[in-house]
């Protein structure tokens, strides 16, 4: 079975880069491939002497489709209901880009009880111990944060207090001398316009 596969990747490394028409002509084409269209395209009609375009010909062995170098077949992992997919050492996990950091650790550590090799991370361990790392700084950076919040926050009542208990100083005939200059300072801005 292994002698069958090694040939069958053979045949697929065989397979000729497709590159789209005229792109060796103009700087700002790239190597990629696009389907030619085009009345006088000679890679359309599929003329000798031009480019090879793609066809079913080309078409990777169904045993091997999908599979990697290795012989593993990868299979995307977004939750740990998808580890349950995995059932033979032939197939792997991918771990989702779109996963939190947190999840994705959950994910890790129960694929190493299921002895699940895990294709997009090398190093699984200093993985683990990184994102560790990591989320213990945002933790003091928080409480950091939430302890001068409080500090702010006890200066500001502090200084209400303050405030009101000047104004409770205050007495009657102070008060009725402040409303007076605010009454002033309105009649004269009225008689102004």
């Amino acid at each position: 079975m292994e002698k069958h596969l090694a040939e069958l990747f053979k045949i697929r490394k065989k397979k000729p880069k497709f590159s789209m028409q005229d792109f060796h002509k103009k700087k700002r084409l790239k190597t990629r491939w696009r389907k030619p269209r085009g009345n006088d395209s000679k890679i359309k009609f599929k003329l000798r002497g031009y480019r090879k375009g793609i066809s079913t010909g080309y078409k990777t062995p169904g045993i091997i489709f999908g599979l990697n170098k290795d012989g593993i077949r990868g299979i995307l992992v977004q939750s740990m209901k998808d580890l349950d997919k995995i059932k033979n050492r032939l197939e792997a996990a991918i771990i989702s880009g779109k996963i939190g950091m947190k999840k994705k650790v959950e994910i890790i550590k129960e694929a190493k009880k299921r002895s699940i090799k895990i294709l997009n991370i090398k190093d699984t361990d200093s993985y683990i111990k990184n994102v560790e790392d990591i989320m213990k700084n945002k933790k003091e950076l928080k409480k950091k944060k939430e302890s001068a919040k409080e500090k702010k926050g006890v200066a500001k009542k502090e200084d209400l207090a303050e405030k009101i208990h000047k104004e409770e100083k205050k007495t009657d005939k102070e008060k009725k001398e402040e409303s007076k200059k605010e009454m002033d300072k309105l009649l004269t801005k009225k008689d102004a316009m």
